[in-house]
């Protein structure tokens, strides 16, 4: 009988969240049953360790090698479960105190063997750890990433890239530009960093050009954009002040389309979701972030703010002892 122990995002991650949602990628992840490095899994993590490696070897260096490698080192990766495919592809190991001991990567959707450690995806299971340590970044460092301006000035230039990209918005008139472009940067503060409507207003209008200050403000109050309850609604938004003559339900339609179910919650639900998806998806290889790419430059940028980060965190193994 497998042995698996359940582990509360993984364990208090309701707490380390900007908000408590209801994603239900996240929803999944608490459901997570992790697979401990004990004497009845040793010959599973033999062989997976083995193959983890060998495919590790052969990766060119990057972020992601180091810092995959660096988890390796410290027998930080765990494999786990939650019985069923949902695209949660496993999640950060992070205790109550905001300790951080490592990832979990789900055997479900990885179609990892719990029994033998064999999968034929060892080359997905090596991005989707660094998905999950950028993910425990962002959560550990939440507080700093609000505050970073050069950080959020990125991941707004990233989603207006990828929002019209996978909307198939056409070239839009330079007020329309300023207007859409705001309501990105809108809805990015109120419903990824959480600042209510007012703060989000304030930051988002330091960045409007000075000559359309008052005029987006007017617009914005005019439409009652206070109103929208989701990032989604983006589409509602951009519907309604006449930037995009699509309706809300066609723009949401072509958009799954084009990124598919997975990927459109891993960019519209939460923030670590976000800036983990805006890293990965830069490597090819990371075939489950595919088409969310929009930027390579803007990419590498978020990436170098997010490790600098990473490198003043350290392993707790007392988070993962005895697993």
């Amino acid at each position: 009988m497998k042995q698996t122990i359940k582990i509360r995002s993984i364990f208090d991650i309701e707490k380390l969240r900007l908000v408590v949602d209801d994603n239900p990628l996240t929803k999944a992840e608490k459901e997570l049953l992790l697979m401990p490095r004990n004497e009845m899994h040793k010959k599973a993590y033999e062989q997976f360790d083995t193959d983890f490696m060998l495919y590790l070897m052969k990766v060119p260096d990057s972020p992601a090698k180091q810092v995959v490698n660096r988890m390796f080192s410290n027998k930080v990766i765990f494999i786990g479960t939650d019985a069923k495919r949902n695209g949660a592809i496993g999640g950060p190991l992070i205790s109550s105190g905001e300790k951080f001991g490592g990832v979990a990567i789900d055997a479900s959707d990885l179609e990892i063997s719990m029994t033998s450690g064999e999968t034929q995806n060892i080359d997905l299971c090596v991005y989707a750890a660094y998905f999950n340590y950028i993910r425990g970044v962002v959560l550990i460092k939440r507080t700093d990433i609000k505050q970073n301006t050069e950080l959020n000035n990125l991941l707004v230039g990233y989603l207006k890239n990828l929002i019209k990209k996978s909307i198939n918005i056409p070239t839009l008139d330079p007020k329309r530009e300023i207007i859409y472009e705001a309501v990105v940067r809108q809805f990015y503060y109120q419903f990824m960093l959480f600042y209510d409507f007012g703060f989000a207003m304030e930051y988002t209008l330091k960045e409007v050009p000075v000559e359309f200050k008052d005029e987006i403000n007017e617009i914005f109050r005019t439409a009652d954009l206070s109103r929208y309850q989701q990032f989604r609604d983006m589409f509602k938004a951009l519907y309604d002040l006449k930037v995009v003559l699509e309706t809300p339900n066609k723009m949401l339609g072509t958009s799954l389309a084009k990124l598919g179910m997975s990927q459109f919650l891993y960019v519209t639900a939460v923030v670590d979701y976000l800036i983990a998806s805006a890293i990965v998806s830069n490597y090819p290889a990371a075939t489950f972030t595919k088409g969310l790419n929009v930027n390579r430059s803007i990419q590498e940028k978020i990436e170098k703010i997010l490790v600098g980060y990473g490198s003043g965190i350290k392993y707790d193994l007392d988070v993962v002892k005895g697993l």
